[in-house]
C-alpha cells in the first residue's frame, strides 16, 4: 500500500496545526499522494480534537492520546497504527519541509526512497550552533555514508518495514551511523536534502523576538493575570459548566469561584510575594551569606520541633479519647427505612479490576431498590465500557459515560456524576476498593449521631495486599498510622482534615453547596476537606475500614506519590490565596494548623535530604566540615535540633508500631525500622511533585491498579 502517514507529536502547540494541515493537504493531494496525519499525545487536547471532527473532518487526520506515556512511547504507539509504506515523523512548525518531502515521494521520482532525511539551512548561522550541527552532520552523514544531513532536524520520512528495528526518541526515530550504514550496504536508498524555509506566511507564528522583548513578554505572562472568561449560559446548557482560561475551554461541571480552584498555580499577589521573597534571599547572600544560612537553619529547625511537638499531642489525644465513631452490627440490623444511597465510582482503563470491585459492590449490605451505584466511566476508554456492558450487571448499577473535555482529571469526573446523583447521601470508592459491607448502614447511623455541624464521615482505609512485598508493608504502616491515630486525634480538636481518596462519606446537600470536588486540584480529597473546614463544618471518622490496593511497583507507586504531593501543594496555594478565611468561625488557631499539616509536610518532605546529608557529613568529616555546621546552629536551636533528631525519630519508629498494633497486625511492627528508606522515597516523589506543579500543575498520572491480580494469575500459571 503506497502513500504516507504523517505523525506529528502534539505538545502544547496545537495554535499551529492550521498551518501544518493546510500544506501538508495541499502539497501531498498535488502530486497525488494517498495520506493520513497522525496526531499523538499524552494528553487530551481539544484544539486538535476540534480540528479533526469540526473544522477538517473531510480530511484523512486522527488522533490518539496515550496516557502518561513518554514521547518514545508514544510515536512508537503511533506507528502501529499508520496504514502506509512510508511514515514521517515531524513537529509542528513553519520549517517543516512538506513540499519537499511530497516532491521527492511524488509520481515522477525513479525510485521509492528507504529514508528520507533533510539537512538545516542556516540563514545567520550562530557559530556555537553551527559548529554543534556540523559534527552532527559530519558524525552520522559524511564519514559513515557520505551524505550530508542533520537527524534532529526537518522532516524524517522511512519506510515502515525498517522501523521494528529502530528505537524512537523526542524528535522520531533514532538513525544512528551503523544502522544508515547498513541499509547503505543492503542497496537502500537514502536521500537526502537541505530543508529550504517556508515562505509562506500566516498570522500564527511570528518572528522570533528580541532578547529584551522575550523578557518583557515573559515577565508579562508570568506576572498579569491572565484571561478568564465564563461561557456563555446557552452553551453551557449544552456542553456542561467551564469557562475559558489562557484561550483554553475547561468543562468542569461545577462553578467553584476562581479563587477556590486550582486552574492556575499562583495568584498575582503570590507572585510578587515569590519574587519579594527570592529577591530578600538574594539580598541576603550579597550581605551575609552565612547569617542568612543561620537564620533559615533555625527556622527549618523550629518547625521540626513544632511538628513533633503537634504530633506527639495528636497521638495523645488518639491514645487518649479515640474519638472514632463506632457502629455495632446490633444497629445496622435493625428493621427501618434507609435513605437513598449514591455510591461514585470513577474508572478509568481499569478492566483487570472491575470484576473485583462491581462484586464488592453487590455485597454492600444495604437495600438495593435504595442504593445507586454510578459506574463514571471516560468516553475514550472504550475497553472498560465494553467489558461493563458485556457484564450484564443488576439494575441498582448505571453506566454513566463522561464526555470528554478538559481538564481529564478525577474529580471532574465526580462532578459530573454529582449531577446525576438521587441519594441523599453520596460516597466515593476508587477502582480497587473492598469496602467495609455494612459501611453505608454505618456512615447513616455515623451522621444520625453526629452534630449537624458534621459535614463528612471519613471511613479508614487500609490495604489487602499489606504482606506482598516490603513496599507494601511500609505502605500499610503509613496508612496504619494515618488512619488510626493521626485522623482521630486531628478528629479530637475539630481540626481541619485532608480526606482520604476514597470512602469519604457526605450528605448529598451539603457537597453540592460546597460546589463538587476542584477538578484541577490532583488531591481532590485534600482540598475539599479544608474547603469543609472553612465552611465550619468537621469530618468525623468512622470505624469501617475499606481495603484496598497497595502499591507494589516502586515506579508506580513514584508516580502516585508525587501525585499527591502536588495536590498538597495546589491546596496550600489555593487555600493560602485568603489567609483569613481559614480563620473563620472564631477558629484562629485552623491557620495554625494548616501550616503544620499542609504545608509543613511539603517543606520536610523537600527539606529532609539536605538535614540528611549534612548530619552524616557532620558525622563523617567531622574535622574539615565540623565547625562550619556547627555554626549554623545558634545555642537554642542545637538543642531543639538535637531533641527533634534523636527523641523525635525514636518517637515516629514507635508511632508507625502503635499504628501496625492498632490495625491487628503486630507482625508489621518490625518494619519500622525501615521507614527511613521510606522517607527518602517520599523525597524522591516531592522532588517530581515540585518539577510537575511547575511543569504540568494538574497533570494526572494514572495509577496502575491490579498488580497484586497480576501477581496471582502469574503464580497460578507458574504452579
Amino acid at each position: 500500500m503506497g502513500g504516507l502517514s504523517i505523525i506529528v507529536l502534539v505538545k502544547n502547540d496545537a495554535e499551529e496545526l492550521p498551518v501544518l494541515i493546510t500544506r501538508a493537504n495541499a502539497a501531498l493531494k498535488a502530486r497525488k499522494i494517498a495520506y493520513e496525519i497522525i496526531f499523538v499525545a499524552a494528553t487530551p487536547d481539544v484544539a486538535v480534537e476540534k480540528a479533526i471532527h469540526d473544522t477538517y473532518a473531510d480530511l484523512p487526520l486522527r488522533s490518539y492520546v496515550f496516557e502518561d506515556e513518554p514521547p518514545h512511547r508514544l510515536l512508537a504507539e503511533a506507528v502501529a497504527v499508520a496504514k502506509y509504506d512510508s511514515v514521517g515523523f515531524i513537529a509542528m512548525g513553519r520549517n517543516v519541509p512538506i513540499e519537499q518531502v511530497a516532491d521527492i515521494l511524488g509520481p515522477d521520482t525513479a525510485e521509492h526512497p528507504d529514508i528520507i532525511i533533510a539537512r538545516r539551512q542556516f540563514v545567520m548561522p550562530r557559530l556555537i550552533k553551527h559548529l554543534f550541527f556540523k559534527c552532527i552532520e559530519y558524525s552520522y552523514g559524511r564519514v559513515p555514508i557520505r551524505l550530508i544531513f542533520n537527524r534532529g532536524t526537518g522532516m524524517q520520512v522511512v519506510r515502515k518495514e525498517l522501523l521494528s528495528a529502530i528505537e524512537f526518541d523526542e524528535s522520531g526515530p533514532r538513525l544512528s551511523p551503523s544502522l544508515l550504514t547498513r541499509i547503505k550496504e543492503r542497496g537502500g536508498v537514502i536521500i537526502g536534502y537541505t530543508m529550504e524555509p517556508y515562505s509562506g506566511t500566516t498570522s500564527v507564528i511570528s518572528a522570533k523576538a528580541g532578547s529584551l522583548k522575550s523578557a518583557f513578554v515573559f515577565v508579562q505572562r508570568k506576572l498579569v493575570r491572565d484571561h478568564y472568561e465564563e461561557l456563555d449560559p446557552e452553551y453551557e446548557a449544552q456542553h456542561g459548566m467551564g469557562f475559558r482560561y489562557r484561550g483554553q475551554e475547561y468543562i468542569t461541571h461545577n462553578k467553584l469561584p476562581r479563587k477556590n480552584i486550582a486552574v492556575e498555580r499562583t495568584t498575582f499577589f503570590q507572585r510578587c510575594m515569590l519574587i519579594a521573597l527570592f529577591a530578600v534571599l538574594l539580598l541576603g547572600v550579597i550581605w551575609n551569606a552565612m547569617a542568612l544560612l543561620v537564620v533559615i537553619v533555625s527556622l527549618v529547625t523550629v518547625l521540626y520541633f513544632c511538628d513533633l511537638l503537634f504530633n506527639m499531642f495528636l497521638i495523645y489525644r488518639s491514645l487518649r479519647l479515640y474519638n472514632e465513631i463506632t457502629v455495632s452490627e446490633e444497629e445496622t440490623a435493625r428493621d427501618r427505612k434507609w435513605p437513598r444511597y449514591t455510591v461514585l465510582c470513577p474508572l478509568y482503563k481499569e478492566v483487570i479490576v472491575v470484576p473485583q470491585f462491581t462484586n464488592a459492590m453487590a455485597k454492600l449490605d444495604y437495600p438495593k431498590e435504595q442504593l445507586e451505584v454510578l459506574l463514571l466511566l471516560e468516553s475514550n476508554d472504550q475497553e472498560t465500557i465494553t467489558a461493563i456492558r458485556d457484564m450484564h450487571l443488576p439494575g441498582f448499577f448505571k453506566t454513566v459515560v463522561v464526555p470528554h473535555s478538559l481538564p481529564k482529571t478525577k474529580p471532574k469526573a465526580c462532578n459530573y456524576g454529582l449531577q446525576r446523583a438521587t441519594g441523599e447521601y453520596s460516597v466515593i470508592y476508587d477502582a480497587e476498593d473492598i469496602p467495609d459491607p455494612l459501611q453505608l448502614k454505618k456512615a447513616v447511623i455515623a451522621f444520625e449521631e453526629s452534630a449537624s455541624s458534621t459535614g463528612c464521615v471519613q471511613a479508614k482505609l487500609n490495604y489487602y495486599n499489606w504482606n506482598q512485598n516490603l513496599l507494601t508493608r511500609l505502605f500499610t504502616l503509613e496508612y496504619s498510622l494515618w488512619f488510626n491515630l493521626i485522623l482521630t486525634g486531628l478528629q479530637s480538636i475539630k481540626a481541619p482534615i485532608p480526606l482520604g481518596g476514597t470512602s469519604n462519606h457526605f450528605r448529598t446537600s451539603v457537597l453540592r453547596e460546597l460546589g463538587g470536588w476542584d477538578p484541577f486540584n490532583v488531591t481532590e480529597d485534600a482540598d475539599l476537606g479544608i474547603r469543609l473546614s472553612k465552611r465550619g463544618l468537621t469530618t468525623a471518622i468512622l470505624d469501617s475500614t475499606t481495603y484496598e490496593e497497595a502499591n507494589s511497583a516502586l515506579g508506580n507507586w513514584l508516580r502516585q506519590r508525587s501525585r499527591w504531593i502536588k495536590g498538597y501543594m495546589q491546596t496550600y496555594l489555593v487555600h493560602m490565596r485568603d489567609v483569613r478565611e481559614l480563620g473563620r468561625n472564631s477558629r484562629r488557631i485552623d491557620m495554625v494548623m494548616f501550616q503544620l499539616i499542609i504545608g509543613g509536610k511539603i517543606v520536610s518532605m523537600l527539606v529532609n535530604p539536605f538535614l540528611w546529608v549534612m548530619t552524616i557529613s557532620y558525622f563523617l568529616y567531622r574535622e574539615q566540615i565540623g565547625g562550619f555546621i556547627e555554626a549554623l546552629y545558634i545555642t537554642p536551636i542545637f538543642y531543639i535540633g538535637a531533641f527533634a533528631l534523636i527523641v523525635g525519630n525514636f518517637l515516629y519508629l514507635y508511632y508507625y508500631m502503635i499504628g501496625s498494633l492498632r490495625q491487628k497486625r503486630p507482625e508489621l511492627a518490625v518494619f519500622a525500622l525501615f521507614v527511613p528508606v521510606y522517607w527518602l522515597m517520599m523525597s524522591v516523589a516531592a522532588g517530581f511533585a515540585t518539577y510537575d506543579i511547575i511543569v504540568r500543575p494538574f497533570h494526572w498520572h494514572k495509577t496502575k491498579h491490579g498488580l497484586h491480580l497480576k501477581k496471582a494469575k502469574t503464580k497460578g500459571g507458574a504452579a
